[in-house]
């Protein structure tokens, strides 16, 4: 069975109702940009028995004639049924946005005159009734004999039995002969058709909406009030995880010093207790952050408002080469690169997809989140500026300098990329204000901490424990007689408790000396062989750089290190007796991580999308060369004033 509708007309809510996954959701066109395919079952009265029905959800669209990968997406799929054996098999259930009848029903009637059974929904119809528009059922079917008709209800499972009642008359349904019309005659007939079947008078929450689009989307007051919004929910992000991120930090150092005072002493113990440990420490103290940004995000997106931001943002956008539709993804991007790529699919424009595709990355994601946190707490004393958090005002900066950084890159892009120049235009439809579901949110903010958990975590805990490995060993004599050094020192309170001993093993294991082989190459940037290593296992997640510094810096002493910002203040280089991680060497590090690639996923994911090798290899280079010379500019500046 196929999913088929116009884009935010409810289809994916649909399915993840029907099939119990969790494909995403969001009240802004443009979110599923390739086909989710599921199971579900329905019982037939007639046979007494089961039927398995796989359901496929396709990419909203508005017509048959795609213009954008996206809607290729959707498109193929009908294409290949249309010219199959196997058309008789399939049902396409049509999902109408009763709140827009007239977009939707070109589309009905020229899917159902391409031969296919189908079956109608008219979906969110209590919510067009509340704007005056009512469906007329019996004129409806009487014009449709043979297409079952059914209309949604505010209960869920209400719906869903409603949908199966459509599907067990499967054997009823009637397809009509295979025409092909010209498009103009669809929407004509559309036109008709809407007078005939819908019944309209305007509504007073219409109103309201209305008068609530002239303040939030007025040219002055409408940026205003997001870049507000999102000042609010960066100050939030260290306020409100304050607490949940300090219980976690004191329950995993209490487990770390439990590990270490009950095991038996070996290398198991110490690989769990100095290895592990503080890889799932990096690990969970982000949850609350990274759940709360998510939170708000949400919010946005099931509101209607992230919509109508886009929307606002296609006259800037298309001065750096881009259109609102760029938004979709720069909004993604602040989750996770990956996903926020894809969604580049809906973009017509090849030109216009090149460029969002390829800045995208400097969006300042979840993954940086972690590095950025613990970065500001080294060099940002806790205190307020006002009324707001210093600390929140920093990392508001941060994502600002990120969204700088998208549009510096797609004005360079802008200018250097020649073909294609023809601008696309931009439609896209304001969806109604709506109050965010719980369950829906609650269901987002699941799902992103759980895939920062499951997927990065995965990561970040086989790359901590690999670095314990090459932090705890190295050549055998080079070890040796580091050892015996510090057993002539002081045989009775255990070397690891001595001064020095720690940072000279560290330096002498194979970890340390392959550090040592790029430092010459980051000294100028304030970096020393350790954050080296940082540096180069966080290509595989940026968040890794928190697991890698946690395993460098806690080998022992569990006990006195609750929280990773803390040890970075405490060091020192040994030469100069400086501050390792000061103003200048942190600063330096976050202005790296804000513009260099450092992510294998996302390399990946721009080598499918673009189609190109080369092309990613060019963004993966023009973006490692950019944030060099960005963090060597800042780290020599800082120290020179």
């Amino acid at each position: 069975m196929l999913l088929v509708g116009n884009p935010n007309s409810g289809k994916t809510t649909l399915f993840n109702l029907l099939t119990g996954l969790s494909q995403k959701t969001a009240n802004y066109p443009g979110v599923t940009v390739e086909s989710k395919s599921g199971f579900f079952r329905v019982y037939d009265t007639g046979k007494k028995g089961w039927h398995r029905i796989e359901l496929v959800d396709l990419p909203g669209i508005y017509s048959l004639s795609p213009i954008s990968e996206d809607e290729v997406q959707a498109v193929d799929p009908i294409r290949y049924y249309e010219g199959s054996g196997e058309k008789e098999d399939v049902l396409v259930l049509f999902v109408a946005d009763t709140l827009n009848p007239s977009r939707s029903l070109h589309l009905f009637l020229a899917l159902r005159d391409r031969g296919f059974k189908t079956a109608l929904l008219l979906n969110m119809a209590y919510m067009a009734g509340e704007k005056g528009i009512v469906p007329d059922l019996d004129a409806i079917r009487a014009d449709l004999p043979g297409v079952p008709v059914a209309v949604s209800d505010r209960s869920r499972g209400k719906t869903a039995h409603r949908i199966k009642e459509l599907i067990r008359s499967f054997g009823d349904i009637r397809s009509a002969a295979g025409t092909d019309k010209p498009y103009t005659d669809y929407v004509t007939l559309a036109a008709e058709k809407q007078r005939k079947w819908f019944r309209i008078t305007p509504q007073a929450k219409t109103d309201r909406q209305t008068r609530a689009d002239r303040v939030l989307m007025h040219p002055v007051s409408g940026p205003l009030i997001f870049l507000a919004l999102m000042f609010l929910i960066f100050q939030s992000l260290f306020s409100l995880s304050a607490y949940p991120m300090k219980w976690i930090e004191n329950g995993m150092a209490a487990l770390s010093e439990f590990s270490l005072r009950v095991l038996p002493h070996n290398e198991i113990s110490q690989l769990w207790a100095e290895g592990i440990l503080p890889g799932i420490t990096g690990i969970l103290v982000f949850i609350p952050q990274i759940a709360f940004l998510f939170f708000f995000i949400s919010l946005m997106e099931e509101s209607g408002y992230l919509s109508r931001v886009t929307f606002l943002a296609d006259n800037l956008m298309r001065r750096f080469g881009m259109n609102g539709k760029s938004l979709i993804p720069f909004a993604g991007g602040a989750a996770c690169a990956v996903p926020a790529i894809m969604s580049a699919r809906t973009i017509s424009n090849p030109r216009e997809r090149l460029i969002t595709i390829l800045v995208t990355p400097f969006v300042t994601c979840s993954a940086r989140l972690p590095v950025f946190v613990t970065l500001i707490a080294v060099f940002v004393p806790e205190g307020r500026t006002g009324i707001f958090s210093t600390r929140g005002l920093v990392l508001a900066a941060f994502y600002l300098a990120g969204v700088s950084a998208v549009f510096l890159g797609a004005w360079v892009l802008h200018l250097i990329l020649k073909k294609g120049k023809t601008a696309s235009f931009f439609m896209m439809e304001l969806p109604d204000y709506r109050l965010p579901s719980a369950r829906s949110v609650g269901k987002v903010v699941w799902q992103k901490v759980g895939d920062f958990v499951w997927n990065a975590g995965k990561i970040i805990i086989a790359i901590s424990v690999v670095l314990w490995v090459l932090a705890s060993y190295g050549p055998r004599e080079n070890m040796r007689m580091v050892d015996e050094k510090y057993e002539a020192v002081d045989a009775t309170a255990g070397m690891k408790q001595i001064p020095g001993y720690r940072s000279e093993k560290l330096e002498q294991s194979y970890a340390g000396r392959f550090g040592r082989v790029i430092e010459p190459v980051i000294r100028p940037l304030g970096f020393d062989w350790k954050i080296g290593i940082g540096l180069l296992t966080s290509f595989a997640a940026r968040e890794v750089f928190v697991g890698t510094m946690n395993t460098i810096y806690g080998l022992g002493d569990h006990a006195d290190e609750k929280q990773l910002s803390e040890v970075l203040a405490k060091q020192t280089d040994p030469v100069t007796g400086r501050r390792r991680f000061d103003t200048a060497t942190s600063l330096s590090l976050m202005v790296f991580f804000l513009l260099a690639m450092q992510c294998m996923s996302t390399f990946a994911v721009v080598r499918r999308e673009t189609g190109s090798l080369k092309m990613a290899l060019l963004q993966l280079a023009f973006m490692t060369i950019t944030a060099y010379f960005a963090s060597l500019a800042t780290y020599q500046l800082i120290r020179l004033f």
